[in-house]
């Protein structure tokens, strides 16, 4: 088997990442960790031979993670990253050291995995096929422990109590990120009880390193710790401040402040010398990442109204009063509306489009909800580029945000790379 007819078959299977019409579970009873625990426990729990650090939040998720794998390496360990969703390859869903899994490294380890499936369907066969996330989350450990990876930064990929990356029983940290209301349909209603589902990977006597939350996520995770007997540290200002002086995009400090300390709360003697200079060269891909052109490019794979707040920022501070060009997209299940607030006064023009992706809303939808402005709509994120650069001309500015799936598109153009990006499939799951 190679890559391609892998990631088809990885594809094939049920995925709640692309929307209602890939999800064959419904109400599935098995919704949870309970596949990926049986399929480790086959390949002989990988997870527990591994030092990982679980993230988990609405916000900063994978800054934090690319920060925290940075650190590692810069102190000279093997670490693992496991991250979505994925710019250009699935493959980068799965680093280890300075880059992803290869293509035929990546068909190996999902034959694998696919043995370990039909024994531990065997073994228990209620439990039924794993997602395409849940058998990539398999995957992950798998790889890392087979390589010989000490240290494993673990992504949750939507939630945390029933996400399939919950099966670590002694985490080295739990790092939580800023918790927003998001997913509702999924998470439930309401700030804290997304939060008691985010908190739920706090396990007994973890070490809880916590981004500054809003007071109904402060409570909750106060209560998780308290519940598990778990230590909490939470990130102050003058941590996040210094982090602002190391990196390059100040709205990401609090991701390297969480990294930072998360780290030095494991191990004290860790040396800062060879960490510090290691994240502030520490590119993060469409994380307000600045592509030189004529105009530039701003692109941010930020969705919700924090990100949006500290893309915006980013933009003023950087660019001052430059012709903003505004390219946007989102999936269906976000507030359109509100994640454009804050660039209201503060672009010139809005370009909207939807991505390749089975959840982005169509830009004639989001036309409708947008309460300022005269927005331009147009079929896909390249023709959204292209007009939005002749609107900004060679001494303005373009801005892509919205989605990863967004950023990622607007990224190959600006790149120099169309076609880069493999297909997502859009056709409904069987």
């Amino acid at each position: 088997m190679n890559y391609k007819a892998a990631l088809e078959r990885l594809y094939a299977r049920s995925d709640p990442e692309r929307g209602p019409g890939f999800w064959s579970g419904g109400g599935d009873p098995n919704m949870g960790p309970q596949r990926a625990r049986a399929m480790l426990a086959v390949a002989g729990d990988p997870q527990d031979e591994l030092c990982c650090f679980h993230i988990a939040g609405s916000t900063g998720k994978g800054s934090t993670a690319m920060y925290l794998a940075a650190a590692l390496s810069g102190l000279g360990y093997c670490a693992g990253l496991y991250t979505q969703p994925h710019l250009h390859t699935y493959r980068e869903r799965l680093q280890l050291g300075s880059g992803p899994i290869s293509g035929t490294e990546f068909a190996a380890v999902f034959e694998r995995v696919l043995q370990y499936e039909d024994a531990s369907r065997q073994q228990g066969p209620d439990l039924g096929p794993a997602t395409t996330y849940e058998f990539t989350t398999v995957m992950a450990f798998d790889w890392f422990q087979r390589r010989g990876a000490r240290f494993a930064v673990i992504e949750t990929g939507l939630g945390g109590r029933l996400d399939a990356s919950n099966v670590l029983s002694a985490p080295a940290a739990v790092l939580l990120t800023p918790i927003e209301l998001e997913h509702a349909r999924i998470l439930g209603p309401g700030l804290a009880r997304i939060a008691a589902e985010k908190a739920a990977i706090i396990k007994p006597g973890s070490v809880v390193v916590s981004a500054p939350q809003a007071p109904a996520a402060t409570r909750v995770i106060a209560e998780r710790c308290r519940a598990q007997d778990a230590q909490l540290h939470v990130v102050g200002p003058p941590e996040i401040a210094a982090a602002q002086r190391l990196i390059r995009a100040p709205q990401l400090a609090a991701s390297a402040a969480l990294a930072l300390k998360a780290l030095a709360l494991h191990d004290s003697t860790s040396d800062r010398a060879n960490i510090l200079p290691r994240m502030a060269e520490t590119s993060l891909p469409a994380r307000c990442e600045v592509i030189a052109g004529r105009p530039p490019l701003v692109v941010d794979g930020g969705h919700t109204a924090r990100a949006m707040e500290h893309l915006a920022e980013f933009v003023g501070d950087r660019f001052g009063d430059r012709n903003v060009q505004l390219v946007f997209g989102c999936s269906t299940d976000k507030p359109a509306s509100d994640l454009l607030e804050s660039w209201r006064g503060r672009i010139a023009g809005l370009h909207l489009c939807a991505a390749k992706h089975p959840r982005a809303t169509s830009p004639e939808v989001l036309a409708g909800t947008i309460g300022f402005g005269r927005p331009a709509t147009y079929p896909d994120v390249p023709a959204a580029f292209a007009g939005a650069g002749a609107a900004a001309g060679v001494d303005g500015l373009v801005v892509a945000t919205g989605s990863m799936h967004v950023a990622a598109a607007a990224r190959s153009e600006a790149k120099g790379l169309a076609g880069y990006r493999e297909p997502i499939p859009i056709a409904t799951a069987p």
